[in-house]
């Protein structure tokens, strides 16, 4: 009997060991992970997935880091290797990476020298002080004869879009080339945001105002606040542009802004004809809001410089966003300062969304030129009420046969000698890029993200958008009354004393009722 219960034992400890190899033999093939974060930003994302599934090929990648990590640099690390590891598992093994300390040998320090890895300088926390140390925190994505660095991983924050646009260069057989116009006081150096540019297309500065036409290598334009009027003939460029069915972004501001004297003076880019041709028409003036951006107001008093906190409605903030279209998709709020509403004149050919929407508190300030924040801003009663068109998407509508044509297309030939360099031009087609429309560029420095994704879809390329946009979200309060607002202070001061103070005096009055009712049994 005893025999056969440890006989019975032992066969139970080998069933359970079987199915727990199988099920790691299982679980080494099929990859289950899940992440409930807002916006999963724990996970690859789909656009991820996609493009390592897609690889043609083996890619080598070589983390090169430091082993006496500590902190917040040690939790990257950490951070990275997990994200490597889903990078892996979902590239069906055309992944394989490895962390490597660059100190530990000659040869590997060379190897990440000659990547363009190199030692960063660092401050850390160790035995109670602050100690400046030197150490390796760059990867490196090898695929056949290609290669892409990144540096120096400063932050797990955008992580994923980093290694992911680098996978997606190397593996890309042609890289589309985004023009930046210039010669009208366009803004085309913009810091980070160009690297960021760099690092996926190849970047070209247009100035139009010197060249004849736009260079066919171009797929597509983008225009960020110029300040000057274009030529007729400069228009013509663009319209030619699009009729080969190559897309551009306009980033228009309708007032120069002196941000010194809070001045605002209205500006003609000659480009107002053109895009009212394509739906788009500018409203003179601002949109101003209760729900807005608070800005920072410094004062002399005395000796003493003071800096106040004040709301600004000329900056105003909305969550009006149309969630199906990829540039905007996983944002929750934005915020444009001096922004001027647009209005949308439908065309039969084209397909016209508006994606962002100023809220319905706004209203619209017309013809305003003096902005200062000391002002008090208030709707007036003959002031039109929002909300207002900020951004707007225009597409071609697929329909058989649709023919597009040129803004130029009613003017004489004697008219466009003037206008046209070359005799043949296009003067219809049966296709039009994309278009995006936002009347104000001041965004840009504040709204990165936004940006970019703005660029990722005229051009086609929306697959980094997603992963770009993850965690990026940020969620304002709605604004609520002073009644409301007083009311939940004081119900959120007082409930829970008042709810342990109720339950104290429900207890008392139980076990007094329990001891009546006792003496009243045993008496």
């Amino acid at each position: 009997m005893k025999k056969t219960g440890i006989y019975y034992s032992l066969t139970g400890l080998a069933v359970f060991l079987a199915i727990l190899i199988f099920v790691n033999l299982i679980a080494s093939y099929i990859f289950v992970r899940h992440d409930f974060s807002s916006g999963k930003i724990y996970s690859i994302s789909k656009s991820s997935k996609k493009i390592v599934r897609e690889l043609p090929d083996l890619l080598i990648i070589k983390a090169f880091f430091s082993k006496e990590l500590s902190g917040e640099y040690a939790i990257n690390k950490a951070y990275l290797n997990d994200l490597l590891a889903e990078y892996k598992t979902y590239s069906r093994g055309k992944i394989k990476y490895t962390f490597i300390d660059p100190a530990e040998k000659k040869e590997t320090l060379a190897e990440a020298q000659q990547l363009g890895i190199m030692p960063v300088r660092f401050q850390q926390i160790a035995r109670d002080k602050y100690e400046i140390k030197e150490g390796y925190m760059g990867i490196a994505f090898i695929f056949g004869d290609k290669k892409e660095i990144i540096p120096i991983v400063k932050s797990s924050e955008g992580l994923e879009y980093d290694i992911t646009s680098k996978i997606k260069k190397l593996i890309s057989n042609q890289i589309k080339t985004v023009g930046l116009v210039s010669g009208h006081g366009e803004e085309t150096e913009m810091g980070e945001l160009s690297e960021y540019l760099k690092s996926q297309y190849n970047v070209k500065i247009i100035d139009t105002s010197k060249e004849k036409e736009i260079p066919e290598d171009v797929t597509s334009l983008v225009i960020t606040g110029p300040k000057n009027k274009f030529a007729e003939k400069e228009v013509f460029m663009l319209d030619q542009f699009l009729l080969k069915g190559k897309p551009i972004a306009f980033m228009i501001d309708q007032y120069n802004i002196n941000t010194q004297a809070f001045w605002a003076t209205k500006m003609d880019t000659g480009l107002d004809g053109f895009l009212q041709f394509y739906g788009i028409k500018f409203m003179p003036g601002f949109v101003l809001d209760t729900q807005c951006q608070k800005i920072a107001l410094r004062s002399q008093q005395g000796f003493f410089v003071v800096q106040n906190i004040a709301e600004y409605p000329l900056y105003p903030m909305t969550s009006d966003i149309d969630k199906t279209n990829q540039i905007v998709k996983n944002m929750d709020s934005l915020a444009f300062p001096f922004i001027s509403p647009i209005q949308i004149v439908p065309k039969d050919n084209l397909e016209i969304k508006t994606i962002i929407k100023s809220t319905k508190d706004s209203w619209f300030g017309e013809n305003m030129e003096y902005l200062s924040p000391y002002t008090k801003f208030t709707r007036g009663k003959n002031d039109m009420k929002g909300p207002f068109n900020l951004a707007a998407a225009i597409t071609p509508k697929s329909t058989g046969g649709t023919v597009f044509k040129s803004y130029f297309a009613g003017k004489t030939d004697k008219e466009m000698k003037k206008i046209a360099d070359k005799k043949e031009y296009l003067k219809e087609s049966h296709s039009i890029g994309r278009i995006f429309v936002i009347s104000n560029s001041a965004f840009i420095r504040e709204q990165g993200i936004l940006f970019l994704n703005i660029i990722d879809w005229v051009s086609q390329d929306e697959d980094l958008i997603s992963i770009r946009t993850k965690g990026a979200s940020f969620r304002p309060l709605k604004k609520i009354s002073d009644l409301s607002r007083v009311a939940f202070k004081y119900i959120s001061i007082l409930f829970v004393p008042v709810l342990v103070v109720g339950y104290g005096i429900f207890r008392w009055n139980r076990r007094r009722a329990m001891k009546k009712n006792i003496k009243n049994i045993y008496s």
